[in-house]
């Protein structure tokens, strides 16, 4: 009787394996599709970034003041986690009796961005009502060059923004969210940051006249 029932317990994982070899296939196929489009949308995120917004301060009578910021983005690694730096500067172009630069700031930030899977078919890169939208935050920090062993990074975030990515339009749109503690300087409530595409006339190459007459740093070193 031994080998009889030997024989029909080797047939019966014969058909086990029959039956879940396809299924355990079609989770490995799905698994490296969902590999596959993270990194394709992760490759998307690096660049340089800008875009007008209000101006904290208040203009003075008769006066003009242009407020931006110019964002670049290093690098993302395979999680979604960014690192970047970003201008911010507020100008006034009327200003005769001083420098026309009122508020100028270079900050150092990361973050992170969540990737999901959609299945949105009508896209279209000037709609943004229509574009595949990932959330995530950004962390604007004292220092990037973060001690390895430290149990509270809280302690060098000074600023922290929402972010909404709009895919196909490459826009940051970023939203105040808490402020850690008192640093001596204000930011807007919402920033909205275009993806720089090269072209002459785009946010990214007026704000440099505009707002901060050719003097901007994050965009010296060029994302890889």
């Amino acid at each position: 009787m031994l080998p009889c029932f030997s024989a029909i317990t080797l047939d019966g994982t014969a058909q086990i394996f029959e039956i879940f070899t396809p299924v355990i296939l079609f989770i490995w196929f799905l698994y490296s599709q969902e590999e596959k489009f993270r990194k394709n949308y992760q490759g998307e995120i690096p660049g340089i970034y800008g875009g007008y917004t209000t101006p904290v301060i208040a203009a003075p009578p008769g006066h003009t003041i242009y407020a931006g910021a110019i964002l670049s983005i290093k690098s993302v690694n395979s999680d979604g986690f960014f690192i970047g730096e970003f201008d911010y500067g507020e100008r006034d172009r009327a200003r005769e009796d001083g420098p026309p630069q009122i508020i100028s700031s270079l900050n150092t930030f990361f973050g992170h961005i969540n990737y999901h899977v959609s299945f949105k078919r009508d896209v279209h890169p000037l709609k943004p009502e229509t574009n595949r939208t990932y959330k995530g935050k950004l962390y604007v920090v004292d220092r990037i060059d973060i001690p390895f062993k430290i149990s509270a990074i809280e302690s060098f975030i000074t600023y922290e923004f929402d972010v909404t990515h709009y895919r196909e339009m490459g826009v940051l749109e970023l939203t105040f969210s808490r402020e850690y503690r008192k640093s001596g300087f204000e930011y807007p409530q919402s920033l909205i940051l275009q993806k720089s595409k090269g072209i002459g006339f785009e946010p990214y190459q007026t704000l440099k006249e505009t707002v901060f007459g050719r003097h901007v740093i994050s965009d010296k070193n060029k994302p890889s």
